[in-house]
């Protein structure tokens, strides 16, 4: 109470006693802060709505939850012998194995042809910050006209869409949680602008602010 704090919030993994839980709301008495326990009850239905949270630490201890996944895979569906509705089940059975890898982040994926495509999605908006991921790229020497391609749109933001080629990428070095560490060679590697959110026009008011004098007109933009 000495930093005057406008909240306090007391953790505890069990459940106050009822002279236990006046002693603490009691603690705010004659000063301008708010008073909060967060006791077993309510840390469980926590839990129970980000189930993710408690079932990952649990994939890095004893055997890892093997045992319990193999449950949740139905393997008897392997055959698919309930055809697309099958299909469908494994999907999301095995999407939620995927989200219990990290709290802070998961990977949607899909399927075209022969090839796998990984999305990473953060869970939370603070995903960046405890628990950051970050690519690093080595390479050799690239010609005049793929130089200038990567100027243009790391340096000046162009939207086009870049390609390095495996034999001028060395490394492709994805930093972060265990689960998705890893370093990749004779690889490709492509970035392409993110397409526009919105079509919808708006008007805005634009300025053109000189020394003397401001010149101001109108227009509406896409």
């Amino acid at each position: 109470m000495d930093h005057d704090p406008y909240e306090w919030v007391l953790v505890v993994p069990c459940t106050l006693a009822p002279g236990e839980r006046a002693f603490v709301m009691g603690l705010g008495e004659d000063r301008d802060v708010k008073v909060t326990v967060m006791d077993r009850t309510a840390l469980d239905d926590r839990l129970a709505t980000h189930s993710d949270i408690e079932r990952s630490p649990s994939r890095r201890s004893g055997d890892g939850g093997l045992l319990e996944y193999a449950k949740i895979m139905n393997r008897e569906r392997d055959v698919l012998a309930g055809g697309a509705a099958d299909l469908g089940a494994r999907v999301q059975a095995l999407g939620h194995v995927v989200d219990d890898l990290d709290p802070n982040g998961t990977v949607d994926f899909a399927r075209e042809g022969d090839k796998v495509i990984q999305t990473l999605r953060a869970k939370h908006p603070r995903a960046h910050q405890v628990s950051p991921i970050t690519m690093t790229i080595s390479g050799t020497a690239m010609d005049a006209g793929l130089a200038a391609a990567v100027t243009r749109s790391l340096g000046f933001g162009v939207a086009e869409t870049v390609e390095l080629p495996p034999d001028v990428v060395t490394s492709l070095t994805v930093s972060g949680p265990e689960w998705i560490a890893q370093t990749f060679t004779n690889t490709a590697v492509l970035w392409r602008p993110i397409s526009s959110a919105s079509e919808t026009c708006a008007a805005v008011s634009v300025a053109f602010l000189g020394e003397t004098a401001a010149c101001r007109r109108r227009t509406r933009v896409d």
